[in-house]
């Protein structure tokens, strides 16, 4: 699962509250790979970040973070397309 955030300041939380390492912010190698992984090109969107969570901590983590912020702007992107 990754978590596309289009609000700086989510981001600007995730990152002090020690998400960095699963953070992947535009402009990223990581953040390029999430983009061109889509298989449609309309589909792809330009955001701040995507967001990597693995433990179900970063995940409640992350939903305490966008709860702080009511008019942040996200998207949760499961499997992607499997062929």
């Amino acid at each position: 699962m990754s978590l596309r955030v289009a609000s700086e300041s989510v981001v600007s939380d995730l990152a002090r509250g020690g998400l960095e390492e699963i953070l992947s912010p535009a402009g990223s190698t990581r953040y390029d790979e999430r983009v061109s992984s889509y298989f449609s090109l309309t589909a792809q969107k330009k955001l701040y970040c995507f967001v990597q969570p693995k433990p179900a901590e970063q995940v409640s983590q992350i939903l305490k973070s966008l709860l702080a912020h009511p008019d942040a702007r996200f998207a949760i992107r499961g499997g992607g397309h499997v062929m």
